[in-house]
């Protein structure tokens, strides 16, 4: 039996496929600075190290597994890795720590240089900044899912219960980085973007560069936020293509506003977009990145010179388009596929129709999306892009983790770049029907296919329950069942015919509701032509007693439409879970 001070720390850890993580600071202030952290977590991330190395032996224990160590700016990253080291050195397995990384670029270098058999990444992510927490992953620098990340939690927990029950003195002391290490992740992580993202001709850089050129040039500004990106590439690639940056937040582990870059996160960096704008009209989009660097979120400069903020579904509308159009510039006889998550706006359904491309979901998940389109591949299809329009994380081949670089580099090709006689903007707009012109990023925003969406991170998309998945799911759809005649009789002007549901685990949909239904649900409502009236979305929390729900339409007008819908929507989810709880 565990001891209480662990048994504790435990309790306040969430452990998932998608990284361990909790309050760190020794304050247990989720917004405090302090670097420092208890003997208790100490312990924890000591019993981490030991955790995966029992992992990685297990897998292979004819080897003596190398692991590649880094971690973020926030501030109990040192003491976190002194202590992690500890753990690993305990097993016998050789580290080396390449220091304050980016995810993206840790991921990248893992997977070009064969000299790794996994990687160690301390880090909560988009989490308030007295967090912290690990993320794991193997050679092939994809963060451990499904059963493999379930198999390291279990040794984990069973460590802490048995052999690692009680605190034991420690001695933990600073690791220095390699900085030759940083070097090498830096050029490898280059070379990544260029062969995804820059290869349409072998000058496709200077083409590129000349063409902005051509075209006034053009303008970003990067809120690093104190984050590890300012450690990384991202103002010297862009400068390569002519592009100016003006950097925000660019003091390593000064953080100038909440980690999560979203809703007042944005603000800043909206607003000197702006001024920037007023002052230099290149100056035509911002964005603003996490602390691991591997989410980012969009602000542009509308018809009207004002800077406003990009949803997240557009974010990854914008993102998939510019794949696609620059995916048709290499003809393939592959068939292409894209994969999202079960909560993306049916929008991209619609622009994949636009060219010929099959759209594949999964449950929401980052590891999720990356099995299905993992599994494509291996069924020989050509899957240039994958991601999560509820979060706006793209990840484009053969990268297996977002990264807001790629978002930006994919929207230059499609502004400015041209191949074989046309512009990549051109072929886009071909494809949405629209005649050839110049755009802007407003422009684009105009002629996307229009979708009202509920943002799945608004406080409208959250309902607290206290059924389980799959007992409020099962009351749903009885009660969907028992209300449609009345929904066709109160909404006459929608023409409700028929309706269908699926249900989302891991990378795999169903027909009929499995326990423990821990996945998504979809729900498509038609019209008696059988055109889409609207899409219902519900997904429950794994961690704590709540849901999130979303609504998608495409039917006028947009906004009544989606929030008429959202009500019953909800409404239906309520009652469904009294009416489970009930028995």
């Amino acid at each position: 039996m565990m001891g209480r001070e662990i048994a504790d720390a435990l309790d306040s850890m969430i452990l998932s496929a998608s990284g361990w993580r909790k309050i760190f600071t020794e304050d247990r202030e989720e917004e405090s600075l302090d670097p420092s952290i208890n003997e208790v977590d100490g312990w924890i991330a000591y019993v981490a190290g030991i955790a995966f190395s029992r992992y990685l032996k297990e897998i292979n224990a004819e080897a003596s597994p190398r692991v590649l160590l880094a971690r973020d700016t926030r501030p109990t990253g040192g003491a976190l890795v002194s202590h992690v080291t500890l753990g690993l050195s305990s097993q016998e397995v050789e580290y080396a720590y390449i220091g304050i990384v980016t995810l993206p670029e840790v991921l990248a270098y893992v997977r070009a240089s064969g000299e790794y058999d996994a990687f160690f990444y301390v880090s909560a992510s988009h989490n308030p900044v007295g967090y912290n927490g690990f993320k794991f992953g193997l050679a092939d620098g994809g963060v451990l899912g499904g059963e493999a990340s379930v198999r390291v939690i279990t040794i984990f927990r069973a460590l802490l219960a048995e052999e690692f029950a009680y605190l034991c003195p420690l001695e933990s002391t600073p690791i220095l980085a390699d900085s030759a290490l940083k070097l090498r992740a830096s050029q490898s992580y280059r070379e990544s973007l260029v062969g995804s993202l820059l290869n349409l001709e072998n000058n496709h850089i200077d083409k590129l560069r000349s063409a902005i050129q051509q075209a006034g040039g053009f303008g970003v500004v990067i809120d690093f936020n104190g984050s590890a990106r300012i450690n990384s590439i991202d103002q010297s690639v862009l400068e390569s293509l002519g592009v100016q940056v003006h950097k925000m937040g660019g003091q390593l582990g000064q953080f100038h506003h909440a980690i999560v870059p979203e809703g007042d996160s944005l603000a800043l960096c909206q607003s000197e977009l702006e001024r920037m704008f007023q002052v230099d009209p290149r100056y035509q989009l911002g964005i603003v990145v996490d602390c691991d660097g591997d989410r980012g979120n969009l602000v542009y400069i509308d018809g009207e010179g004002k800077a406003q903020v990009m949803d997240a579904q557009t974010t990854f509308s914008l993102s998939v388009l510019a794949m696609l159009a620059y995916t048709a510039m290499r003809p393939s006889e592959q068939e292409i596929s894209i994969v999202v998550n079960d909560a993306t706006s049916l929008r991209i359904e619609d622009i994949c129709d636009r060219f010929g491309v099959t759209c594949h979901r999964s449950e929401t998940g980052e590891a999720n999306v990356l099995a299905q389109a993992t599994h494509l591949r291996h069924c020989h299809h050509l899957v240039p892009i994958a991601g999560e329009g509820s979060n706006g994380g793209t990840i484009i081949h053969p990268s297996t983790v977002r990264d807001p670089l790629t978002t930006l580099l994919a929207l230059i090709n499609l502004l400015f770049m041209e191949h074989d006689g046309t512009t990549l903007m051109h072929y886009a707009q071909k494809r949405l029907g629209v005649a050839p012109s110049y755009w802007t990023i407003a422009d684009i925003l105009a002629h996307l296919p229009a979708y009202q969406t509920t943002s799945v991170v608004a406080p409208e998309a959250l309902v607290k329950t206290t059924s389980t998945p799959y007992e409020l799911k099962r009351a749903y759809v009885e009660l969907l069942a028992s209300v449609w005649a009345q929904w066709q009789a109160e909404h006459p002007r929608d023409r409700l015919s028929h309706y269908k549901i699926f249900h989302y685990e891991g990378r795999e949909d169903f027909p009929v509701l499995q326990a423990p239904a821990l996945g998504g649900m979809r729900i498509h409502l038609y019209d008696v032509d059988g055109e889409l009236v609207v899409a219902f979305w519900l997904r429950g929390s794994k961690t704590e007693p709540m849901l999130r729900l979303m609504v998608d339409t495409k039917r006028e007008p947009l906004v009544e439409n989606e929030a008429k819908w959202r009500k019953l929507h909800r409404d239906l989810i309520e009652r469904a879970d009294a009416h489970a709880q009930r028995g």
